[in-house]
């Protein structure tokens, strides 16, 4: 049987938003609903929660979409890879500690979810690496891809979410300074 997420169709796959959100507010995130990519609700930045009355009601009013995690909140910083084999992530991979990884929808993604200091940083671009810190958002395991189709899984949801070593900040920061394409040609 064919289950929709909006527009997407996906065998097998929950469809209830509170049955994928509930186990990711118990990791400690805070979620919202989402339509492929796309915000459901305005001010979702203000609105991510992970009060469990608050994703049931959504659950009601957004049960098919995706579920969105706040990114930012308590330091989390997500290093959103769009291509693991591009040189950006081959220079980067490396440097970040042993984390909670996610495989995103594109053939060859990869969301890896670190702790940084707080406000170290919003949402910057970084060709082909893109942070998702305060302000920002991240597609969460359990969802379906708006384009490709595929899930979003969790590598291994029982290692901890670790800390970015201070070199690593430094260097992601002086990276959004400095183009990448000078560290790829490194």
């Amino acid at each position: 049987m064919d289950k929709k997420v909006g527009s997407i169709q996906h065998k097998g796959l929950s469809m209830d938003f509170k049955e994928r959100a509930l186990p990711l507010v118990e990791m400690g995130f805070r979620v919202f609903p989402v339509n492929g990519k796309i915000p459901c609700l305005k001010g979702w930045k203000i609105f991510a929660s992970n009060d469990v009355s608050v994703i049931e009601e959504w659950n009601r009013q957004f049960g098919g979409m995706n579920v969105g995690i706040a990114t930012g909140i308590d330091g989390l910083l997500v290093i959103d890879i769009d291509d693991i084999e591009s040189d950006s992530a081959r220079k980067l991979m490396p440097l970040i500690p042993a984390t909670l990884c996610c495989k995103t929808g594109r053939k060859l993604g990869m969301h890896e979810y670190v702790r940084a200091p707080v406000g170290a940083f919003t949402v910057a671009t970084l060709n082909g690496v893109d942070l998702r810190g305060l302000g920002g958002f991240v597609v969460a395991a359990g969802s379906v891809h708006a384009a490709s189709g595929n899930i979003y899984e969790w590598v291994d949801k029982s290692i901890p979410i670790a800390t970015l070593p201070d070199t690593v900040v430094e260097l992601l920061k002086e990276m959004i300074r400095k183009p990448i394409a000078s560290y790829a040609a490194e």
